[in-house]
Order: structure tokens, then C-alpha cells, then sequence
């Protein structure tokens, strides 16, 4: 019988027991942003996006972007290593959506109207929120890597994020 060459060396405690992760030995950790180094927030207004990008920009050692405009989306697009809140930039355009995508992980913040117009304390643009999300959230699914529940914490959501920066 052959004896394994290679053993596990390390313990890893898991706060869920029900998350899966493959570890390789040798293999190096994945850079965060993936291949294009950085990490997009979209969503509607009132979701937090600033203020998520900031808070993972300070977590992960990354530089915090507003791309309030296409022009401003661009020149973070030609960079890496940053958290780029996407607060102007048209993503009902297919060649945004797959910029974005190719220029590392994006991260919608996903949320129910009611809680924006609360968010935003404008119980009086309900309705205008709910048919702008409703208009925009197809265009946000197809942009987005991963989906983040506005109704999270802060904390809740930084964890999601840097978990899921590397993959």
C-alpha cells in the first residue's frame, strides 16, 4: 500500500459548515478582483454602494473609485486594484455590462423599493423607485457576478465580499 507524500497541514474552522471550498496544494490564492483586479458595486441609489466600496477598499488593501460618469468608469476600467462604487454609468449598454465583467468581480447590491425609499427618506418616490428597479434590475442581474441583500449588515456584506473576491 502506498503511503500519501502530502498531508494536510493546516486546520481551517468554518463559521458554515454547509460552504464548499477546494484547496490544492501548491496552488496560489486567487487575487482579488480576479483576473481584471478590481471589484464594482452596482445597484440602485440608496443602496450603499459608496459606502460598501469604501468599507472593502479599506478591508482588502484596495484603492476606492466613484465612477460617477462613463468617462470616470473608464479610467477606472484601464486600472486594477480598486473598489470602484458605480454610481453613473449606463448598464442597459451590453459593452458597459461586459466591461465591467471583464474588469473584475461585480457585486450588485440588491433591494426592495420600500427599503430605498426609506434608505433615501423619500417615502413619496416609492413608486418612481419600485418602477426604476423594476426597469433596471435585468440589467443589473446580467452585469453582476455575485448578488448581495441590501437588507444585510455592513459587516454581513464586507464578509460576503471578501469571500468572494478571490474565487
Amino acid at each position: 500500500m502506498q503511503q500519501p507524500t502530502r498531508f494536510i497541514r493546516e486546520l481551517h474552522q468554518v463559521k458554515d459548515e454547509g460552504a464548499t471550498r477546494t484547496f490544492r496544494h501548491g496552488q496560489p490564492a486567487a487575487s482579488i478582483g480576479g483576473p481584471g483586479g478590481n471589484l464594482f458595486f452596482i445597484g440602485m441609489e440608496g443602496s450603499g454602494r459608496k459606502t460598501l466600496a469604501q468599507a472593502a477598499g479599506a478591508l482588502l488593501k484596495l484603492a476606492f473609485v466613484e465612477a460617477d460618469s462613463p468617462e470616470a468608469l473608464a479610467v477606472a476600467l484601464g486600472k486594477t486594484g480598486q473598489a470602484v462604487a458605480v454610481t453613473g454609468a449606463d448598464l442597459t449598454d451590453a459593452e458597459t455590462v461586459a466591461a465591467l465583467r471583464e474588469g473584475g468581480k461585480v457585486f450588485y447590491l440588491m433591494s426592495l423599493a420600500p427599503l430605498l425609499a426609506e434608505r433615501l427618506n423619500a417615502p413619496g418616490r416609492l413608486s418612481e423607485l419600485a418602477d426604476r428597479a423594476a426597469s433596471l434590475e435585468p440589467c443589473f442581474m446580467a452585469a453582476a457576478h455575485f448578488i448581495l441583500p441590501v437588507a444585510a449588515t455592513l459587516e454581513e456584506m464586507l464578509a460576503d465580499v471578501a469571500e468572494k473576491a478571490g474565487l
